[in-house]
């Protein structure tokens, strides 16, 4: 939350037959996700990369989460975690609410 207004929104998807241990609550916290603990220590599975894909989406319903209107477009990025033998074991979506997140990219060359 930003000023208590929803700014990003996280999916995350991984097929059921993976899971060695399924967390009691069902949920996981941000840090968890974002450090990619939640594959190490629910599937014994060690990510190597991921793959991103940075698009512009329409969700109404997280539009509606955001407090935006249904028609405003979405940044979304799409990542698929690949484990060591660059099997995709994962995927994930991260929606950004673009009144609260400005995204940009920085490069650095050698």
């Amino acid at each position: 939350l930003a000023d208590g207004n929803a700014a990003i929104r996280l999916y995350l998807q991984t097929p059921e037959k993976l899971f060695s241990a399924i967390p009691l609550d069902g949920k996981l916290s941000g840090e968890d996700i974002y450090k990619l603990n939640f594959y190490k220590e629910n599937c014994n599975i060690e990510i190597s990369h991921y793959i991103s894909f940075i698009e512009a989406t329409y969700n109404p319903e997280i539009n509606k989460e955001f407090g935006l209107s249904e028609n405003l477009p979405l940044v979304v990025l799409e990542q698929y975690f690949h484990d060591l033998f660059d099997n995709c074991v994962g995927f994930g979506q991260i929606f950004l609410n673009p009144e609260i997140i400005r995204l940009s990219v920085v490069s650095m060359y050698e």
